[in-house]
């Protein structure tokens, strides 16, 4: 049974990515992924807006508990066994604070981060 969304943006493709990966580790079937572009309504619940849905992941939990960036990774790892560990480690004070810096820092540049090297003419 679906307990949570994870809102991500299908333009990127490091996000695309990501949520492959998310489909592989979910063998419960706790994760629905939407889509940023078909992102409205989620569970019943109203969606943050789409500036700050584009800005970072989303994990919204069926109760409304939403979860932003480094945070909602940190959480959706935890939710597989397969990754739980690495959920609890990026969740710990200290390395959050950290983890938060690296997403965020990834986060602004993922659209130029995952187009392929080009060579530079001499």
């Amino acid at each position: 049974m679906v307990s949570y969304f994870l809102i991500f943006d299908d333009h990127c493709p490091i996000c695309r990515r990501a949520a492959s990966r998310v489909r592989k580790l979910d063998t419960l079937g706790v994760v629905e992924l939407v889509p940023l572009s078909c992102a409205t309504m989620t569970g019943g619940q109203s969606l943050p807006s789409p500036e700050l849905l584009a800005n970072k992941v989303h994990l919204i939990s069926r109760e409304g508990t939403i979860f932003t960036g480094a945070d909602a990774v940190g959480q959706l790892a935890g939710l597989f066994p397969r990754s739980r560990l690495l959920g609890q480690f990026i969740l710990l004070p200290g390395v959050r604070q950290i983890a938060r810096r690296v997403y965020s820092t990834i986060a602004r540049h993922r659209l130029k981060l995952s187009q392929p090297l080009q060579c530079k003419p001499h």
